[in-house]
């Protein structure tokens, strides 16, 4: 987290010192509550409950909403982003708890079951609406395996200069790409059997848009001579070795990105693999932290869990690549 602990405590105590001066002076029992921004609107909704229980509005002055904006952008990290939104509660003694939401998908409105519950009336939109969180993104860009599943994907191609989506659609390729290849990138993928409950799960959707991310960008990039194998233009024999070559490489770079992120978000995507297929993950409490999964890597205790996301790395990549080449390709 950028901000320090100094900074933090300032925040939250310019919160709660503007809060409590904007209630009504010892006729209130609790308040709570719910702040957001999305696309440079931010959305606000703070209700006491009086002695008699009964629910009552209360404006927040500008300098609570300033203090939430200063904490929100402070606790930004690189490749996480920073929270979506944040629920707190209040006490006439000044007690201030907070909850922050990182991956949880809001609905602003008067809709019964706000903020987590879409408005289903007839006529209504969703706010925000997707563009106003790719908005976020954008500003607060993170690691594919740190955007949630129900996260808008339109646009990610486009950051990502043409890769696919994590479904199985087909898909604008970047003018840049090599003719040969603009029908296999257009093409639909497809995912392991095991990979596919998984895309409601929390960090696998990512996993699988930064491996076809790499396809797209790693097919720009190979040099000649393995481009010309790729296109099946040295044989069938040739092909065959390019795929794997070609396969293992993206593999790779698409491991790099897991490296490169927290060792708790390692932890996660395992959890959550466990938690649909079976299975447990033991002795990793020590290492579940935000320090990149890089320095644990020759930990006993982290080497299933790598070893875990690097196969369905591996498994993913196989299986969408021999999709979208039309043929095999070896474990």
């Amino acid at each position: 987290m950028a901000m320090d602990t100094e900074r933090l405590n300032e925040c939250m105590n310019r919160i709660a010192r503007g809060w409590f001066q904007a209630m009504p002076e010892g006729q209130w029992t609790s308040a709570q509550l719910f702040w957001a921004e999305a696309g440079g609107i931010i959305y606000s909704s703070t209700i006491a409950a009086d002695i008699d229980g009964q629910p009552r509005t209360v404006s927040q002055p500008k300098d609570v909403h300033d203090a939430l904006r200063e904490l929100r952008e402070g606790m930004a990290e690189p490749g996480r982003g920073t929270w979506i939104s944040v629920s707190m509660s209040l006490t006439p003694q000044g007690v201030l708890e907070t909850n922050y939401n990182w991956d949880r998908r809001f609905y602003w409105g008067d809709q019964e079951g706000f903020p987590w519950a879409p408005d289903t009336r007839d006529g209504a939109v969703d706010s925000p609406s997707d563009d106003q969180f790719l908005a976020e993104l954008e500003r607060f860009p993170r690691e594919p395996m740190m955007i949630p599943a129900w996260y808008p994907r339109r646009g990610l191609a486009e950051q990502s200069a043409g890769a696919a989506s994590t479904d199985d659609a087909t898909h604008a390729v970047n003018p840049d790409t090599d003719a040969r290849f603009t029908e296999v990138l257009a093409s639909k993928g497809a995912l392991p059997e095991d990979i596919r409950p998984l895309m409601d799960a929390w960090g696998w959707p990512g996993i699988v848009e930064s491996i076809r991310n790499t396809i797209a960008h790693a097919i720009r990039q190979v040099p000649e001579e393995l481009k010309l194998a790729l296109a099946g233009e040295q044989g069938d024999e040739a092909r065959a070795k390019a795929l794997v070559e070609f396969r293992d490489g993206v593999a790779k770079g698409a491991m790099a990105s897991v490296y490169r992120s927290g060792s708790i978000v390692a932890i996660r995507l395992v959890q959550e693999y466990h938690a649909v297929h079976g299975g447990t993950l033991q002795g990793v409490d020590a290492f579940a932290n935000a320090a990149p999964l890089e320095q644990y890597r020759e930990e006993a205790a982290m080497r299933p869990v790598i070893e875990l996301i690097f196969s369905r790395i591996l498994a993913i990549a196989t299986t969408d690549l021999s999709a979208r080449f039309g043929t095999e390709i070896p474990a």
